[in-house]
This record gives structure tokens, sequence and C-alpha cells, in this order.
């Protein structure tokens, strides 16, 4: 079949695949490849393909994930049809949760919506619960997700795959130590089927121990800022939600100096978020009138000071400023952590951490507008900052002050 797939006999191809696979329906590899021959030319016959392969491995959720992903990237009114065909049903399918995780990965809160409804149809099922949680975590929805397995669905703790996303879900809330011990408790778990879960599990238990000692020392710096009160604060206003950021001036005084210079000359009004992954951070920062992708920034850039001795990690809520285009330049564009990102550490400096809005940042989605970003506590002190010019030369400017009418870089 797949020789003929590179003759270009299509037809013929498919009528090889399905002898086979129709007779191991469970080799998911072939199987979905059986179905991509005609994903260009044809369709509707890779959909028809799909739902034969469901019929025959009912119990394989690669099949429906497949299918319903295509469907509501086409004919979402399609698959609500469909679903609620499902509730219909006596039982739950693993079909209808493979429908709501396809919808899911699209839509994350569609995806909680379809999940919430097929659990109030059969709230006794483990595989809608855990379907549920799923749909949660997607859509960095990490506490509730907490709550509600461990209210409804405890049992299900030891599961290789639930209780992976338990753990990561702990982990995003800063629950660092019971996320490691509960991958500890999962190594009891040595099911083979499930190694994929299990390597995942293993990871993790390899990478994590490093992030409590940085978040011991990171919780040491913040009482003493707080203690200080030294620490500026922003209010920065999405679709009219406020969300508070506290600047770090002492760790990265480059990279507050240059954000809320920015700030101040109106640089990110009405930008929006351009790149938003749930789960992983949302990010924004470019100018008004770029489309993404865009690796534009403010016209010059600034030091990466990631790989300073003071430089602070990722946590959940961290902002930091990535380092874009061809020559990895760092000037306006910043993005929020909706977990902690270690593997970001000493790469972008990060700047600041969420004090309050978290939950607001967690469910962007993307194209989300800043209304404003207003320094609300304390000040930036005066301080003078290099910057870039992309014709390679440098110059100086002046940070932002609550007292300085210094020129700003956003206005070279």
């Amino acid at each position: 079949a797949k020789i003929l797939v590179m003759l270009d006999r299509i037809d013929q191809a498919d009528a090889q695949y399905r002898v086979g696979i129709l007779r191991e329906p469970f080799r998911i590899f072939e199987g979905m490849e059986w179905a991509s021959i005609h994903h260009e030319s044809n369709p509707a016959r890779t959909m028809s393909v799909l739902r034969e392969l469901m019929a025959a491995a009912p119990d394989k959720r690669a099949y429906p994930l497949a299918l319903y992903g295509y469907l509501e990237a086409t004919n979402p009114e399609q698959v609500d049809r469909e679903f609620d065909q499902y509730l219909a049903l006596d039982e739950a399918t693993v079909a209808a949760t493979g429908l709501v995780g396809a919808v899911g990965h699209t839509n994350p809160d569609r995806g909680i919506e379809l999940g919430r409804r097929l659990l109030d149809t059969f709230p006794e099922s483990d595989d809608v619960k855990m379907e549920y949680m799923r749909r949660l975590r997607q859509a960095a929805r990490f506490k509730d997700a907490i709550d509600f397995i461990e209210e409804h669905g405890q049992h299900l703790l030891m599961d290789p795959g639930i209780g992976v996303m338990y753990s990561d879900c702990l982990y995003a809330e800063h629950r660092f130590d019971a996320s490691i011990r509960h991958l500890i408790e999962l190594q009891a778990n040595d099911d083979q089927e499930a190694n994929s879960n299990n390597l995942d599990r293993d990871m993790r238990l390899d990478l994590r121990p490093a992030i409590l000692k940085s978040w011991k020392k990171e919780q040491a710096i913040r009482s003493s800022e707080v203690a200080s009160g030294t620490n500026p604060r922003v209010t920065m206003t999405i679709d009219g939600r406020p969300v508070i950021i506290e600047l770090y001036r002492d760790s990265a005084p480059v990279t507050v100096a240059n954000f809320t210079a920015l700030a101040r000359d109106g640089f990110y009004e009405d930008t929006w978020f351009h790149n938003v992954a749930p789960g992983f951070m949302a990010q924004g920062g470019i100018p008004t009138d770029q489309a993404y992708p865009s690796y534009h920034g403010p016209g010059y850039s600034i030091v990466n000071e990631a790989t300073e001795p003071g430089a602070r990690d990722h946590f959940s809520g961290s902002i930091a400023m990535p380092r874009i285009s061809a020559d990895k330049s760092i000037g306006s564009q910043f993005y929020i952590t909706h977990a902690p990102t270690m593997h970001l550490n000493g790469l972008n400096p990060v700047f600041g951490h969420v004090v309050e809005g978290l939950d607001v940042i967690r469910s962007l989605r993307g194209g989300e507008r800043i209304d404003s970003i207003e320094l609300t506590r304390g000040d930036v002190p005066e301080a003078d900052f290099d910057i870039l010019l992309p014709d390679g030369s440098g110059t100086t400017y002046r940070a932002w002050t609550s007292t300085s009418s210094g020129t700003s870089p956003s206005a070279p």
C-alpha cells in the first residue's frame, strides 16, 4: 500500500490498506496513514476511513480524536449533532470522550463545556471524569482540575495518565513537594501498556527536584522585597480586566526600565496577545501594525540580563522578554507564564511576576487587547540604559520615573 501511494495509485493503495488495517485495526499508525492518503484530494473519504476504523476498533481513542479534530475545523455543527447522539446513549463511549478531547485541543473552553455536559449525563463514568480533568488542565485551569479529581476521582490518581496530569497541575500551582511525592507514588505502577505515561513520569522525576532549591531561593527574595516595599508595580488592563504585576527593578534594571518606558509612551496600548499556548504562556508586545507571526519590536534592542548573576527563574506568572528575530534580540515583546518553565532559565530575562490576575492571563486564548499599562506603585529609579539600533549604532535613553520627562526609547 505504501509503495502504491508513492506511485500515486491512490485507489489501489486504498484497497490494500482497507484489507490489511481492518484485519488489525489496533495498528494505529498504519490506520492514520490510510486515512491521510485522501486528505488533500478527497476529504470526505478521509472521514469515511476514520469512521470505518472507529467501528472496527471502538476502544481506540486515536480514531475519534482524528475524526472530530478534522470535523471541528471544518464543520463544528456536525460535531454538535454527533455529540448530542452520544449523549442519548446508555453509556459513555470512547468516541464520545474522543470527540470532547478533539474539540478541546482546538478550543479549550468549548472542550470544557462539552466535557461538563458529558459528565452531567454520565456522572459515574471514570472515563468521562478523566476526560473532564484533561480539559481543565488543557485550559490552564490547574486548581479546578486538582479540586475536581480530588473530590470526584480520588481512586483515579494512581492511573498513569491522570496521575502525571495531577502532578503537573500541582506543579503549576507551586505545590512542588506534593507534585514530586505523587510522581514517586506512581512508580509503583509498572503497567507495560502505559509505557509513554511512565516515561513522562520518569522524565519529570529527573527534572523536578531542581526546582525545590530554586523556589526556596525565590521565596526568600520575594519575602525580602515585600518587606522593603521597593519594587514598583504596574497594572496591565486587558480587555477591561486588570492584572497587577510586580517588577524586579534590582534584578533586571535595564529590562524594567525599557518595559516601563515603552508603557509610559503608550507603545503597548491596543496591542494584542498574538501568541498564546494554553498551559504554557501568553505573549504580546508587537507593534500595533504588525501581524503574527512577527519578529518585530520597537526598532532597537537591549542587553539580555538573563545571564546576569542576579537573574531570576521562571515560575507561574513570571513575566519575561523573549529573544526574537535572527539575532535573538530583546526589544518590546514579553510573555507571561501559565506554569513554571525552567527550561527557559538563563535564556530570557525574567523581570517581574503577576501579583493579582493570573487567572486572567491563563484565560487568554489569543487576540485579546491591552488597554493600558500604568505604574500604580512606586517608581522606576532614574537610570540610563543603552540600546542597539538596527544599523549597529548605539545610543542611551532615560528610564521611566514618576517625575522624569526624559526621552523614552519608544520615540528615538
